[in-house]
């Protein structure tokens, strides 16, 4: 790629907007832009394994920039995210490659980038769960209900 198309690609990454995954929740009547970085965000609602939610991203869009499941590269991010939806059962644009050895090696966000920032809960990650559709090799943001 020539340097004005990575020009262009980084400023379309730049832009993206990212799709938020909820289980449950009713999505805002538009999404909500964080000052930061730029992206978009959007809390949709309904019951998705990880492969469901990442096709339902892509499918989608806001303002012509297309949707994919939301990369959260910092702890301000994160903490952004909970604030604006405060909602359980997030699934993210991160996921773990097959070939990996260690539950906690060979995570990447489906961006491409840097794997840097990670908030694992308490014994996390784990494989304790059975795999369905990927689902045990996929990042989600989740706590317990209150």
């Amino acid at each position: 790629m020539n340097p004005r198309g990575l020009k262009s690609l980084s400023l379309l990454l730049a832009l993206c907007f990212l799709c938020l995954f909820i289980a449950e929740i009713n999505a805002h009547s538009e999404p909500v832009q964080w000052p930061v970085n730029g992206h978009w965000y959007d809390a949709i609602g309904g019951s998705f394994t990880w492969i469901q939610a990442f096709l339902d991203a892509r499918s989608r869009s806001y303002q012509d920039l297309p949707g994919h499941l939301a990369t959260l590269t910092s702890q301000e991010e994160n903490d952004f995210v909970w604030q604006t939806f405060q909602a359980y059962n997030h699934w993210l644009g991160g996921f773990q490659v097959r070939w990996a050895k260690k539950v906690d090696k060979g995570w990447r966000w489906i961006t491409r980038e840097q794997w840097l920032f990670t908030n694992w809960g308490s014994g996390e990650p784990n494989d304790s769960k059975p795999p369905e559709d990927g689902d045990k090799n996929a990042l989600q943001f989740w706590t317990e209900e209150p």
